[in-house]
């Protein structure tokens, strides 16, 4: 087994490990949100939520497993930047492109790895 693919394997469980981790922290945000909400009084105004911005096309798979692999990290960390925006449901639509059974960008990826 080869160097590349070795850090191809390396990515996808980081990815995945990460992906995992982000799920739950959203979870945590979204339960803040919920009590903040509650907690407000009757004349106190809640912060608003963002508006929403034309998101970018979901996570495919092209090109070599190098490219998959960095496309999966990009993935990822733009998920973390939703969430971190305070755009929860956008997070977890990435999150699960990525990781859908037969079309998620990481199961193509080990998929890929496996025939090498």
């Amino acid at each position: 087994m080869g160097w590349r693919v070795r850090l191809a394997r390396g990515v996808l469980r980081a990815a995945t490990w990460l992906a995992w981790r982000i799920a739950g922290q959203a979870a945590f945000g979204r339960w803040l949100r919920a009590q903040a909400r509650t907690a407000a009084g009757p004349g106190e105004a809640m912060p608003a939520e963002p508006m929403p911005t034309a998101a970018p096309p979901l996570p495919t798979a092209e090109g070599s497993v190098c490219a998959m692999a960095e496309t999966a990290r990009w993935w990822v960390e733009e998920a973390l930047r939703n969430y971190e925006q305070f755009s929860p449901a956008r997070g977890d639509e990435i999150l699960y492109a990525l990781v859908a059974v037969e079309t998620g960008l990481l199961y193509q990826l080990e998929r890929r790895l496996g025939g090498l």
